[in-house]
């Protein structure tokens, strides 16, 4: 069985998903028919699909077409997994984030741990006050019905190198999306808008255009299917518009027509729920210090430290004491009796993050350091050319970095809802964050 579908199909991994799946659905204080049907024998489901998942004998069900009424008189269809398949899809996303994390560009910040709202509208602020004076503002046209899966699926094989991962994520991919004369109905395209896999793939696919705006010295912020553009004039900023529109082209998508405008700080506009103008926001200088090093250092006693959604979790007893973003982490220190789960052992070698083990006095006992180097510029060369459907060879995750100073230390993690843009990105507990990459701050 494949190491990646062993961490996915796990006891804790299936019950951690269970919980964000009940939490999730008891935000309005209802919970809906299936999940209370699940909750009365949870237990027992978990196992049965645990055993699934393992045995080879895991078939999703079908999705359910949910149509939200929109102001304008349109409607919002979703199309939402059952219960199990829910589960099953936050399992294999706690697996599958920490490896596409790393290949997103520095203008993605949706749906991402550690990034959010308040990132975006900070780097949009500094690209302003670096002198790009307008912005073409567009978004994805119908961007999760759009997506090519068979494109998705080559990407993915190039970053999952555990078949049997690939061959639950192949059984998702391609379940039957309804509802009539939707462009969900063409063969090969679409995800399903209500999956928790969706908005984390979407990323990936949209890396492609990010990647071709950066390449033509456009910088972007991108928050979700959602663009800001920069640029030094107006004709740039349409020529920005045509490198974009190109570039989602080649992987069978389009701009929104009805929402691509050349504008500019001066006349001022609106993104993410913020307006923009010359002078406001203004850029919040010294948000968080960026470290030279980023090194967590477990000193709790009895602690125990694990990988979770892309985010390394220190707990004892039940109680979270240290929650940041994989992708800060560079080295792990423990001191004295702390245990390290063999999913994060498991992510620390095939991410290239040092695992130090001292005794509870500080004296150095060992460590475990991977060979992996330069693994994200080796994927972005796959992907690349990921679009040959001839074999693909398979690369593992990325050298990352990050760090918090104190001793046994704490903070919380993202929620990472699916169908959610944002989330939380709180440090609390014994420990402090002190450093974030570069525009993945927070105030």
């Amino acid at each position: 069985m494949g190491a990646l579908l062993d961490r996915a199909a796990s006891v804790s991994a299936l019950a951690d998903s269970w919980k964000r799946v009940l939490a999730n659905d008891a935000a309005d204080d209802v919970l809906s028919p299936g999940v209370q049907r699940f909750a009365q024998d949870a237990e027992r489901r978990l196992d049965e699909l645990r055993e699934r998942l393992l045995g080879g004998d895991y078939v999703p069900a079908r999705l359910a077409r949910v149509s939200i009424p929109k102001e304008d008189g349109t409607e919002r269809v979703l199309h939402i997994p059952p219960v199990a398949d829910r589960i099953v899809e936050r399992a294999v996303l706690s697996v599958l984030a920490p490896l596409i994390d790393p290949i997103l560009g520095p203008g993605s910040f949706a749906y991402r741990p550690g990034l959010g709202v308040v990132d975006a509208v900070q780097e949009v602020a500094r690209f302003r006050d670096e002198g790009f004076s307008h912005v073409l503002r567009t978004d994805i046209d119908d961007c999760f019905p759009s997506i090519e899966v068979d494109r998705l699926r080559r990407i993915l094989r190039v970053l999952v190198s555990d078949p049997e991962l690939m061959a639950v994520l192949d059984l998702l991919l391609t379940r039957p999306l309804h509802g009539p004369g939707q462009r969900r109905n063409r063969p090969g395209v679409g995800l399903p808008q209500g999956s928790p896999l969706s908005p984390t793939l979407a990323n990936l696919v949209l890396e492609h255009l990010d990647d071709r705006l950066r390449r033509a010295g456009y910088p972007v912020v991108r928050y979700g299917d959602d663009l800001t553009i920069f640029a030094t004039s107006r004709d740039d900023a349409l020529e920005a518009g045509r490198v974009a529109s190109a570039a989602a082209g080649e992987i069978g998508m389009a701009l929104g027509a009805d929402k691509t405008e050349a504008m500019s700080f001066e006349n001022g506009f609106c993104f993410l729920g913020e307006d923009f103008g010359t002078r406001y926001p203004p850029v919040i200088e010294d948000r968080i210090d960026v470290p030279e090093e980023r090194t967590v250092f477990v000193g709790a006693a009895g602690s125990r430290v694990r990988i979770d959604e892309g985010r390394v979790v220190v707990e004892r007893d039940e109680e979270e004491l240290l929650d940041v973003p994989a992708g800060l982490v560079a080295r792990i220190v423990c001191f004295g009796p702390v245990g390290v789960t063999a999913g994060l052992r498991s992510w620390a070698l095939s991410s290239g993050v040092e695992l130090v083990f001292c005794s509870q006095r500080g004296r150095y006992l060992g460590q475990v350091v991977s060979g992996h180097v330069n693994r994200v510029e080796r994927l972005r060369n796959q992907l690349a050319a990921a679009d040959d459907p001839g074999p693909v060879p398979p690369a593992g995750p990325a050298v990352c970095r990050g760090e918090d100073p104190q001793t046994g230390g704490a903070a919380a993690p993202d929620d990472a809802q699916g169908h959610r843009a944002g989330a939380r990105r709180e440090c609390r507990g014994d420990g402090e964050l002190r450093g974030h990459a570069p525009g993945r701050g927070r105030p």
